[in-house]
């Protein structure tokens, strides 16, 4: 979903800066710092032309193991009672 409202921006900036803060050294900003906005954008989509998709998506879960279901045989299970 594309944040185009500036309540939105100011909202989520905090966060998504903090989580950035945290999985990049502080030092390692600085160049990224003295970069325009359109500068920026264009580093960015730089850096995720060189992302591999591929060693990121999730494996999908193992098939369910089979189980046996009951434990009373068929005949009986299918046998009409009348209850009226």
């Amino acid at each position: 979903m594309p944040i185009n409202q500036p309540v939105q921006i100011s909202i989520n900036k905090p966060a998504r800066q903090h989580g950035m803060m945290i999985a990049v050294p502080e030092g390692k900003w600085e160049e990224y710092e003295v970069q325009s906005a359109p500068e920026l954008g264009q580093t960015l989509l730089g850096l995720a032309e060189k992302v591999k998709v591929a060693r990121l998506r999730k494996h999908p879960r193992k098939p369910k193991k089979k189980t046996k279901k009951g434990d009373v045989p068929g005949e009986v299970a299918r046998r009409h009672i009348a209850t009226a």
